[in-house]
């Protein structure tokens, strides 16, 4: 594997317990991903799905 997926396998344990927190509430979006969200949220809205 390549460095940067090597480097995400090492880090996945404590992301993850840290996001299972009490104190975890919430995850800050990228300009790229918080449009992923918006484009699904609008799907899921024209669809009536929420």
């Amino acid at each position: 594997m390549d460095a940067t997926v090597d480097q995400d396998i090492h880090f996945i344990r404590d992301i993850q317990s840290g996001m299972h927190s009490r104190g975890f509430t919430s995850q800050l979006l990228n300009e790229e991903e918080a449009r992923v969200q918006h484009y699904h949220d609008w799907l899921d809205h024209f669809m009536g799905a929420r």
